[in-house]
């Protein structure tokens, strides 16, 4: 049995060898962990270095600079959530109303309100608004969550026969689940998921009605 200097030796040279796609998946998670656990303010190039007991100029050699990190985080973390969404979106559903009520659900379900997947997003959407370009990324991923949101509602109206478009209650319902999101990522308790979800409901009902009153008949008078 090797001793315990050479045994360590042998960890830090597996550490080493790791290919480099396994490397770069193993520094954007430790950033999403340092992200989640410490912050924004407190996360940085050599903070990830020092948690995985690397060098610096090996990150850089992997990615472009410390904002091609958190751009690769950020997009980590949204495969995670687009993969999980397709999923539920497959779900088979008496309606296109159950199956939108049961996609509200599950946004505000515990897996994305949790502390490392909220604390990691609040973190890169506070980087977003200022020192990091990851904005344009952000706006992409949001655009086709409220494309799918869209398309669910779309199958909504047309099951009651509305004439409206599903743009704009798609648009209107993602604003308020997101700010209901934040509000639920953070300050636990002061939004509960089912009242979460009945307001989201009521969201989406108050501007599909408006819509409809406002392309009625009588709209032009």
């Amino acid at each position: 049995m090797p001793d315990a200097p050479a045994a360590s030796r042998q960890a830090a040279t597996a550490r080493r060898r790791l290919p480099p796609e396994a490397r770069r998946r193993e520094i954007v998670e430790a950033t999403l962990a340092s992200l989640a656990r410490r912050g924004a303010r407190d996360t940085g190039l050599r903070q990830v270095c020092r948690d995985l007991g690397i060098a610096p100029g090996l990150v850089n050699h992997l990615f472009d600079g410390w904002d091609a990190v958190l751009r690769a985080a950020y997009a980590s973390l949204w495969q995670r959530f687009d993969e999980a969404l397709r999923d539920q979106l497959a779900r088979p559903h008496a309606s296109a109303a159950a199956r939108l009520e049961a996609l509200i659900d599950w946004y505000f379900s515990e897996p994305w309100l949790n502390s490392d997947y909220a604390g990691a997003y609040v973190a890169l959407w506070s980087l977003a608004r200022g020192e990091v370009d990851i904005s344009a990324p952000m706006e992409s991923y949001r655009r086709t969550l409220q494309d799918r949101l869209e398309s669910l509602i779309a199958e909504l109206l047309a099951e009651r026969g509305s004439s409206i478009t599903a743009r704009e209650p798609a648009e209107a319902l993602l604003v308020f689940m997101e700010g209901a999101w934040m509000q639920m990522a953070t300050g636990p308790g002061d939004l509960e998921r089912g009242r979460a979800r009945h307001l989201a409901m009521l969201c989406l009902e108050g501007v599909v009605a408006k819509l409809e009153r406002d392309s009625g008949p009588l709209s032009g008078r």
